[in-house]
């Protein structure tokens, strides 16, 4: 199955990360592949407490030209997910912030489709982060819209450790 958590909304990261906890409790072995994003979150603490891999494959936020190291980073990222798919390393598969990867250009949409074939039997792979595509949605099992309301960060408050990351 796939899933996708998009939309201009908070709480992406934060609703596959539950999954991965109802997950445990079932008995799954969930892996967690970041892209974009470089540094640990604050969730990655008890993710790995309870045995989660959590692995980066990203340079850091990109607002305009996209530096050559991110698209060899992100690839390297997109080599580790085959690899867990041929070898059947776990059954929970979350790519974190892939969406925003494929829309910024630093993996392509045909890329992440293909791999979305490839999906063996009795493995869920959750798919995060604003822009999701509609191809790519379309591909999806099920799919949930974060929109946003309203957000303190428009009054100026900046992101917060334990609460935004």
């Amino acid at each position: 199955m796939i899933h996708i958590y998009t939309g201009d909304g908070k709480g992406k990261t934060t609703a596959s990360t539950g999954l991965i906890i109802r997950a445990i409790g079932a008995g799954f072995s969930p892996i967690v592949i970041r892209f974009i994003k470089k540094e640990e979150s604050s969730e990655d603490t008890p993710l790995r407490d309870l045995g989660v891999p959590v692995e980066y494959f990203g340079t850091g936020f990109i607002l305009d030209k996209i530096p050559e190291d991110a698209k060899l980073t992100a690839k390297k990222g997109l080599e580790r997910v085959r690899e867990i798919m041929d070898k059947r390393l776990y059954n929970i598969l979350v790519l974190d912030e892939i969406n925003p990867a494929v829309s910024k250009g630093l993996v392509s949409e045909e890329e992440i489709l293909e791999i979305l074939d490839l999906i063996p039997d009795k493995m869920e792979v959750i798919l995060t982060g604003r822009s999701a595509t509609k191809k790519m949605i379309q591909k999806a099992d099920m799919v949930t819209d974060m929109k946003e309301i309203k957000h303190y960060y428009r009054k100026g408050i900046k992101a917060r450790k334990g609460i935004e990351y």
